[in-house]
């Protein structure tokens, strides 16, 4: 895992704030707040957004949805040798890594470190031979902080409104001191 004080290029910052706009509109549509873009080369190949409270599914997290609805674009770029970049607000968690990982995703970056789900400081000697071979480099970037308060906005919303209380209060417990 790299963190950098500024590894970002034009394209990624363009790309991170259009990560930002897909979590402001997942906020809006009553979802966590966690939006993705998806990039091969420099061109913007997907946009996603999380929409677990609103399916009624929380697998459908805006990392995993967006690989998965461009995954034969995904594996067909990769074959070809293109860089296939993910951008996220939120640090993904082991189902988005393994996803990202597993359809040939080179670069992950993210901005919010996820205290509560977050995976990209897993050890990845731990996991088999495939996931050895194909990790893709992963930066942690403190491009904003609007991630950080849309999350913890929706937190405060979700216990003012008596919903899942007591995860939102104990996750705001350990985002309080992340930056």
């Amino acid at each position: 895992m790299t963190s950098e004080t500024d590894p970002l290029n034009t394209f990624d910052k363009a790309c991170l704030d259009l990560a930002i706009a897909e979590a402001q509109r997942s906020f809006a549509e009553g979802n966590y707040p966690v939006g993705a873009i998806l990039a091969i080369g420099d061109e913007v190949a997907g946009k996603g957004n999380n929409t677990g409270e609103t399916s009624k599914n929380y697998s459908n997290h805006a990392e995993t949805s967006l690989i998965i609805n461009n995954g034969e674009a995904l594996l067909r770029n990769a074959s070809e040798g293109k860089t296939i970049t993910l951008y996220s607000t939120l640090e993904p968690c082991l189902m988005c890594l393994g996803v990202a990982t597993m359809n040939k995703v080179n670069r992950i970056i993210y901005v919010q470190t996820d205290p509560h789900a977050g995976a990209c400081g897993i050890d990845r000697k731990s996991l088999g031979v495939r996931y050895q071979e194909v990790w893709p480099e992963i930066i942690h970037t403190n491009y904003s902080s609007e991630p950080k308060e849309l999350i913890v906005t929706f937190l405060n919303t979700q216990i003012k409104n008596g919903i899942r209380v007591e995860w939102s209060q104990n996750f705001l417990k350990l985002i309080a001191d992340i930056d």
